[in-house]
């Protein structure tokens, strides 16, 4: 954004996310960072994913020891990232102890992905930033592999949006459908799983 390139780094040790300019690659600035402070959904920052919505571009970030995400307007302002909105687990979501995020844009709304050590795939909608929507999930289960999933990549196939999952405890990947209509709210369906065949899907 701004004609610049940035690497946004999530610090697990320092609670918190760093925006670098790495435009020059051999000089790069150090521009700001967002911390926990006790009142964010940031402790234990793991993996970010980035989604630009309405022109300004956020950082969707998952937080293990706060079970939940955040989302930080990092494009007004990268030397001061603004606290925008967040979500937390509860008894009804899938974030506990969540690792991977990653974005999906369907049918002009914007969703993140996540997936942790609820052992399943949450769906966020995350089109109004400071206001994110709980919208689906899939839990773990015989049939499924989805046990710790440790990461998480989506990909839009013959018109179809999947999340596929690398899951630590099972050894596997799962290719979840995310969109199973044109509405993702028609919920998330197990559609294809891939064993570990002598190398650990770690």
């Amino acid at each position: 954004f701004g004609g610049k390139t940035y690497a946004v780094v999530a610090a697990g040790g320092n609670n918190g996310i760093s925006v670098i300019d790495i435009s020059t690659p051999s000089s790069m600035t150090y521009k700001g960072d967002i911390t926990d402070g006790g009142t964010r959904e940031l402790k234990g920052a793991h993996s970010v994913a980035i989604a630009t919505i309405g022109g300004t571009t956020y950082a969707v970030v998952t937080a293990i020891n706060d079970a939940g995400i955040a989302i930080i307007d990092i494009s007004t302002d990268p030397t001061s990232p603004s606290y925008v909105g967040e979500m937390e687990d509860d008894a009804n979501k899938e974030l506990g102890s969540p690792n991977g995020v990653a974005i999906a844009t369907i049918d002009g709304k914007t969703y993140a992905v996540v997936v942790g050590d609820d052992d399943g795939i949450a769906i966020i909608d995350i089109s109004t930033p400071g206001s994110p929507t709980y919208v689906s999930e899939i839990e773990d289960d015989a049939d499924k592999e989805l046990d710790y999933g440790r990461d998480v990549e989506v990909a839009t196939i013959n018109g179809r949006t999947y999340a596929f999952v690398a899951a630590y405890e099972d050894d596997a990947l799962a290719g979840d459908l995310v969109r199973a209509r044109a509405d993702v709210q028609s919920g998330v369906h197990a559609v294809a799983r891939q064993f570990d065949a002598g190398h650990e899907a770690r």
